[in-house]
């Protein structure tokens, strides 16, 4: 992944209005593909360390290779989530396809939430959270409408 795309997405992201779904979707789903891509690493560097460290310690080794590769997996997430931060600050009240994509994915996100390194962009993703948006049910049996800042959007019960 180019980090240069994804600074000029981050750079044009406090002006996107009404993302297409597809959009949403794709821009969430490689947040997601790198989240499970990051938590496999930290799971095998863990597993690493439990068995100490290795006697002929090597600036090549696989160990230092995966802890490279989780220390830039973190730079990418976090500038993900800096993108999806500045649509939602900027442009809430237009994107209400994102943020239903956020909503929909929500349980990709839930690990971050407490992790220091992404504490600070996860701040405005929780208040998409459904417990924190104040709903009411028009359909009690068959849909259910969230209200955020002004944005109303339909979450289909399946």
């Amino acid at each position: 992944m180019h980090t240069n795309c994804l600074a000029a997405l981050a750079n044009m992201s406090s002006q996107f209005k009404n993302l297409h779904p597809y959009v949403s979707q794709r821009i969430v789903s490689m947040f997601e593909a790198l989240a499970r891509k990051h938590s496999r690493l930290v799971a095998t560097l863990q597993q690493a360390g439990a068995g100490g460290e290795p006697e002929g310690y090597d600036e090549d080794s696989p160990l230092n290779e995966a802890i490279a590769d989780v220390t830039a997996l973190e730079e990418v997430l976090r500038m993900i989530l800096e993108i999806i931060n500045s649509c939602l600050v900027s442009q809430i009240k237009s994107n209400s396809n994102l943020i239903y994509t956020l909503l929909y994915k929500k349980e990709v996100f839930e690990p971050f939430m407490t992790q220091p390194a992404f504490q600070d962009l996860s701040q405005n993703l929780q208040t998409v959270r459904p417990k924190q948006i104040a709903f009411f049910n028009p359909f009690p049996l068959e849909d259910t409408w969230y209200f955020l800042h002004g944005t109303r959007f339909l979450l289909c019960s399946r």
